[in-house]
Order: C-alpha cells, then sequence, then structure tokens
C-alpha cells in the first residue's frame, strides 16, 4: 500500500490541477467531435446521397482505422517532442478537416466529405489519447487509477454530448435553410469552433 500524502485521494487537488483538469475537458472537445461524425457522416451519406445505410455505415470503417492509426503516430510524437508541438497542432489538423467539411457540405460532394472527414479523423486520432496521457502525466502515481476513471467518464460524456449537439444543430439549420447540405455545413462549422477553441487552450496549458 502507498503512504504519504500522494496516496489520499483529493479531489480538489485533482480539479486544481490545471494540466489533468485541462486535459480532461479536451477529451470531452476532442472526442465529441469524432463521435458526432460517426454519426454525421453516415446521416449526410443516407440523406443527401441516399445511399443504402449499410453502405453509409461501412464508410466509417475506414476512417476509424485513420483514427487508430493515428492515435498510435501521436503517442510516439508525443513522447519524442512533448505535448505542445502536438496537442495544438493536432486539433489544427482536426480544424481545417472540419473547415474543409463545411465547404463540401454546401456542394453535396461525397468525395470531399469524406476527404475532410479522414482529415479529421486524423487530427483526433493524434490528440485524444495523448490529452489522456499528458492529463494522466500530472498526477501522482498513485491517484493515476482515479484518474484513468474521470479520463473514461470524459469519453463517454463526449459519446453523448458530440452527437446530441451536432444533430441539435443541424436540424435547427434544416429549420431555416432546408434539408440540404447547408445544415450539415452549420454543424460542421461548429466542430472546426470547437477544435479551434481546444488549440488554443492546449497551447496555453502544456507549454512545456
Amino acid at each position: 500500500m502507498p503512504h504519504g500524502p500522494d496516496a489520499r485521494f483529493s479531489p480538489r487537488g485533482m480539479v486544481e490541477s490545471r494540466g489533468f483538469a485541462g486535459a480532461a475537458v479536451l477529451v470531452v472537445t476532442t472526442m465529441s467531435v469524432y463521435f458526432s461524425l460517426n454519426v454525421m457522416v453516415p446521416l449526410f451519406l443516407g440523406e443527401q446521397v441516399h445511399w443504402e445505410s449499410t453502405v453509409a455505415g461501412f464508410c466509417i470503417g475506414p476512417l476509424v482505422v485513420a483514427y487508430v492509426l493515428a492515435s498510435l503516430a501521436g503517442g510516439r510524437m508525443l513522447d519524442r517532442k512533448g505535448p505542445r508541438p502536438l496537442l495544438p497542432g493536432g486539433l489544427g489538423v482536426a480544424v481545417a478537416g472540419s473547415l474543409f467539411m463545411m465547404a463540401a457540405g454546401l456542394t453535396a460532394s461525397v468525395p470531399l466529405v469524406l476527404a475532410g472527414a479522414l482529415v479529421v479523423f486524423v487530427g483526433c486520432g493524434m490528440t485524444g489519447a495523448s490529452f489522456q496521457t499528458v492529463g494522466l502525466r500530472r498526477l501522482p502515481a498513485s491517484q493515476h487509477a482515479i484518474g484513468v476513471t474521470i479520463m473514461t467518464m470524459a469519453v463517454q460524456l463526449a459519446a453523448s454530448l458530440g452527437p446530441l449537439v451536432s444533430v441539435g444543430v443541424m436540424t435547427a439549420a434544416q429549420g431555416e435553410m432546408g434539408v440540404g447540405g447547408a445544415s450539415y455545413a452549420a454543424a460542421w462549422l461548429l466542430n472546426a469552433a470547437v477544435c479551434a477553441g481546444g488549440a488554443v487552450a492546449a497551447w496555453k496549458f502544456y507549454r512545456t
């Protein structure tokens, strides 16, 4: 059994650790965008170009593979160069992909939407797991177990929050603009804004 002051769980200490608390918030931010696209891309393919649901769903498969490979590459970059180049840069990639998806959604171009989604998945993959690692490094070893629990809760929150907000924005935009790619573009513009805010926060929090 570990002993000493670090062995005691201190909720206040975890909240006051800007590195850990900030990482938990940024996990929600990054993974919300990731999970929202897992829902929004098949919806776009089914509603705008009338693909079968099964085919539209299968299109997510290669994007998830890209996310996994980017996660592995992000972990290696984190070990070599630290958090500051990786985390803001990865979210910057997600911003670029989201803006590309927004533009492609206005034209209802399937290849361009999928290309933009691929870029977003890569950006989220570079940062999602890395934020969790960076946050846990801000805690003493005796608190890693509760830290992992909190990070897992952050991911689960993102899995619910991301699709909820994106579909809500898309539905509201349809009420104003009618059914079309512009309503999806509004949701993807929100993704870009969320990722941009996360990039700024990551640059501020993780200077070393």
